[in-house]
């Protein structure tokens, strides 16, 4: 079966809650020009300039006596939004004809609608397009640069800017009047704590003291010597350990007789705190005596 469709159709322009759409009614009959009836899928394009823009099918479009109206955009009468390109399935929220699409459209630039019916087999397009370019000039008139009237700014009888609301916000004279709570947020939350700072450089090492007093001897007796005697110099003493020669304490520093001479260290009153005193059981050249040396 193959339709065809009486090109004269009636548009009129909506924008409610935001939703563009563009009343279409036309009058359909078949081939042998009797008037179609009961439920028809029809298929809308949009076309700009030769391109198609927009494209919508409506599954369930009902046909009285050849009659039927569609609101184009609309969510009615089984409709699905469907991609201008290649036909595929689109979300529901691209329906709607946004007035962006005729923005800034220049006199004498085509805008036509093209109908498709399916005849029970395929879809049938219908020639030629139907022209409506006035209709959409109207719906441009209602835009500027693309945006809607309801978002241009909108002043109430005294000058004041009202907002979207209808309340006055801004008197004639460019002071604020809205409301005042909520102008300044709350105190934002305290940023983190800055990084440490680098580690100076270490100060300069402090000059050397003087030189200590104390004066280490070392003394080394000849072979066949039992008797070593360390001499401290004058103006110091011999220490270690806390004894002396003097009070006859016998731990001054050390002394190494080898291991066929055992040590036996004594001290003698008679000598001065300066010597130190070593005696080892038999004589060795291998004999040693340490002291302690400190000034007086």
């Amino acid at each position: 079966m193959f339709f065809f469709a009486l090109l004269v159709a009636n548009f009129t322009y909506a924008a409610e809650t935001g939703l563009q759409t563009i009343h279409f009614q036309g009058q359909l009959t078949d081939s042998n020009g009797t008037p179609a009836h009961g439920a028809r899928e029809m298929r809308f394009g949009l076309y700009v300039g030769g391109s198609r823009v927009w494209f919508a099918r409506y599954s369930a479009v009902q046909v009285n006596a050849g009659s039927y109206s569609v609101s184009l955009g609309a969510d009615q009468q089984g409709a699905a939004a469907l991609d201008p390109l290649n036909g595929t399935a689109l979300p529901l929220a691209s329906l709607p004809i946004r007035s962006a699409l005729t923005a800034g459209l220049a006199p004498g630039t085509s805008v036509e609608i093209e109908l498709e019916i399916h005849n029970g087999t395929v879809f049938e397009t219908l020639t030629p397009r139907v022209p409506m370019s006035a209709v959409f000039f109207a719906l441009s008139a209602d835009t500027l640069d693309g945006l809607d009237s309801e978002n241009f700014a909108q002043f109430n009888g005294t000058g004041a800017l009202v907002s979207q609301g209808g309340v006055p916000v801004v008197d004639a004279n460019g002071n604020w009047i809205g409301p005042s709570s909520g102008l300044v947020g709350p105190t934002g939350p305290q940023g983190p704590a800055g990084a440490n700072g680098a580690t100076g450089p270490q100060g300069p090492t402090g000059p050397q003291g003087p030189a200590g007093a104390l004066n280490y001897q070392l003394r080394t007796v000849a072979a066949n010597v039992t008797s070593l005697v360390v001499d401290c110099l004058e103006g110091h003493y011999a220490l270690s350990g806390g004894g002396d020669c003097i009070t006859g304490g016998s731990n001054r520093m050390a002394a190494s007789c080898p291991a066929a001479s055992a040590t036996a260290t004594t001290c003698s009153n008679s000598l001065p705190s300066r010597y130190w005193l070593v005696r080892c059981a038999s004589a060795n050249a291998n004999n040693k005596a340490f002291a302690l040396c400190v000034p007086q």
